[in-house]
Parts: structure tokens; sequence; C-alpha cells
């Protein structure tokens, strides 16, 4: 799922972009999506409608980190399956749920063998997260637009196999340092 639209780099950059060139700002949009999940860990959008398994390794503790899931709704390890009050899930106010603890017991060691069934995903796209990709974008056409490569004022930085540009000191050039740092506390670490 894209992670911004034409129009809100549009608006953004204060640009229209031609009919032609959609299909071009399109794979810009798809590219930055595809770097953003691969820079965070995680994919964002609609989590899944219906719940499906996913396998995990057993780790002897009483803690296992997760892909991100809107909803969990069942734990098993190897064949005993939990009762919902025998796992928490955690965040316990917030989505998407990253960690399961259980209280009473530890992840038996093992290969594979512990099932989660859940809805997987992120869910919505978080605002500032479209935002950075705007961001990313309009760098990208701001760079192919770019005509003046040897003014001092200019800034480039590569975005996977593009490069951004912005003036140095623009905002554009601060919501570009703002972009990074949204990216960097998404980050999955697990």
């Amino acid at each position: 799922m894209p992670l911004t639209t034409i129009e809100q780099v549009e608006s953004y950059a204060l640009i229209t972009v031609e009919e032609f060139y959609d299909p071009t700002v399109q794979s810009f949009i798809d590219a930055v999506t595809s770097y953003i999940e691969k820079c965070t860990g995680r994919t964002f959008g609609d989590a899944d409608t219906e719940a499906s398994d996913k396998l995990y390794d057993g780790n002897n503790t009483d803690e296992m980190f997760i892909d991100d899931a809107s909803e969990v709704t069942d734990v098993k390890i190897g064949d005993d399956v939990l009762a919902s009050t025998d796992y928490l899930v955690y965040p316990a106010n917030r989505s998407p749920k990253t960690r399961i603890i259980l209280p009473y017991r530890r992840f038996i060691p093992g290969r594979q063998n512990i099932t989660v069934t859940a809805k997987w995903g992120y869910g919505s796209v978080p605002d500032d997260i479209s935002f950075a990709t705007t961001v990313m974008v309009a760098g990208i056409i701001n760079n192919q637009n770019s005509q003046d490569t040897d003014n001092k004022e200019i800034q480039s930085e590569t975005i996977g196999r593009y490069s951004v540009t912005y003036k140095s000191g623009s905002s554009q050039a601060q919501d570009f340092l703002q972009a990074k740092e949204i990216l960097k506390s998404y980050k999955r670490y697990a």
C-alpha cells in the first residue's frame, strides 16, 4: 500500500504533476514506500481482516516479540492451545501488538514450535509516516527538476537508488531531516 499520493506530493511541493508524468511519480512513491518499509522493518497500511498463523521459535523465556498485529486471537506452544487468560499481548492500549508475555510459564525452546494466530499488519498509515514519504518523494522530484548542479546552496542525499535534492536551509530541507527522524522512531529492533 503506497504511503502517500500524487495529490499529497503536489500539495506539499506546490507543483502540478502533468498527467503523462503520473506513472513516474507513482514509481517514486512505490520506491520510497519500499525504502521506508525496509528501513523501519514494518509494513504500513491496513491490517489483515482475517486471522492467520505465523510460526516462531521458542526462546525459553516468558516474552516473545512478534510481527506487527492489530489483534492476537490465539497462541499455541507445540500442540498446547493457551487460554486467552494464559498470555498478555502488548502494548495493551494501542496497536500494533508486538509482544506476548506468559505470566505463568515460558515459551518452550524449539524451532517453529510457537504458533501465533493474529490479524497481521500495522494498521492504518500513521500521518507522520505519510508526511515523511511525501517529503522524500518531493525531494526526488526536486532532484529530477534540478538543472543547477553546481549551486552550493543545493544539498542532495541518496534514498535507496534515488537522490533527493533540497535548497540548503529551506523548509523542505528541514522537513527532510524531520522525515529521517520519523523513520528512526518507527524502526523495529526486535
